[in-house]
């Protein structure tokens, strides 16, 4: 009996620890699906493993220190049992100094990658990103253009509902690098935050029944991108249960399964990409014309 409640009392502490996280488990970033990341979303990705990895491991080092403690306290002078609680605790402690200490060596071995030769031979010991004075934990932090363009990829959150995007500049022609706003890469689409974007991305629908949510328990688990996705306090971006999808700008609800119009920034990608859209809004034919500053993929049944 002793027995059984050490187990059901260790696995609820187990799932009280874990469960919550695994719930926001998404550690893909949303621009996997368009290729179109930056070494800061490689980075972050990093992070996320790291933390679901630390995660698990610390709520079994929890389980475990309860389990040996437990055992040992319910003794009751047995000293086989003494003695299994003692060397369950020391083995607990040990594992805890071995997850410590293999963070510290990937502290250590990014330190050792990322601190410029330059600061090294002046003795400086930075966790610099190729150069400066930033430590690699803190680079990719910030808000606005300079967040997105310091190695952000598309459709990043950078702020008051804005994200990253590569944009028509004001010379007509396509942004090299990435801008923060709340407008699509034709600059006349407006968006709501970057859950909207990415609900209405005008050639992916892995996202389609993304929104944002007040309440995490109508998100499929596994499936949420996080608060940082809407610009409403309280809110969460992920994936509905019921399926219901975002208004998207200039698509009427009736039409939100028909065939309409997509603008792409230039021509090549309007080439490459709007067979695939097109395809995707059960519309075989297509076409791409000049409709200037952009190029307008045309779908027709």
């Amino acid at each position: 009996m002793i027995k059984f409640i050490k187990i059901s009392l260790g696995f609820s502490i187990l799932g009280l620890v874990i469960l919550p996280g695994l719930a926001y488990a998404q550690i893909l970033p949303p621009c996997t699906a368009t290729g179109n990341c930056g070494i800061c979303d490689f980075l972050q990705t990093f992070v996320n493993i790291i933390r679901w990895v630390l995660g698990i491991l610390g709520g079994s080092a929890l389980f475990l220190l309860i389990w040996h403690g437990f055992t040992w306290l319910s003794s009751a002078g047995n000293k086989e049992r003494v003695d299994a609680g003692k060397k369950g605790l020391i083995h607990t402690v040990i594992g805890l100094v071995i997850i410590i200490g293999s963070w510290f060596l990937v502290n250590l071995t990014l330190v050792l990658l990322l601190t410029s030769t330059e600061q090294a031979s002046q003795g400086q010991v930075v966790q610099s990103l190729f150069s400066g004075n930033v430590p690699w934990y803190q680079y990719c932090q910030g808000a606005g253009n300079a967040f997105c363009q310091q190695g952000w990829g598309e459709g990043t959150p950078c702020g008051s509902g804005k994200f990253c995007l590569k944009r028509v500049g004001s010379d007509n022609k396509p942004e090299t690098t990435y801008s923060c706003s709340n407008k699509g890469a034709n600059n006349q689409t407006e968006y709501e935050n970057a859950c909207h974007y990415w609900a209405c991305h005008p050639t992916r629908k892995e996202y389609q029944y993304y929104n944002c949510v007040s309440d995490a328990n109508d998100c499929v688990s596994g499936k949420i991108l996080g608060p940082e996705y809407c610009s409403g306090s309280g809110m969460v971006c992920c994936e509905r249960q019921d399926k219901q999808k975002y208004q998207c700008p200039g698509v009427s609800q009736s039409e939100l399964s028909s065939c309409f119009s997509v603008s792409y920034i230039s021509q090549d990608s309007c080439e490459e990409e709007c067979p695939d859209w097109c395809e995707s809004q059960n519309c075989p034919n297509y076409q791409c014309e000049e409709s200037s500053p952009s190029y307008q993929c045309n779908c027709s049944e």
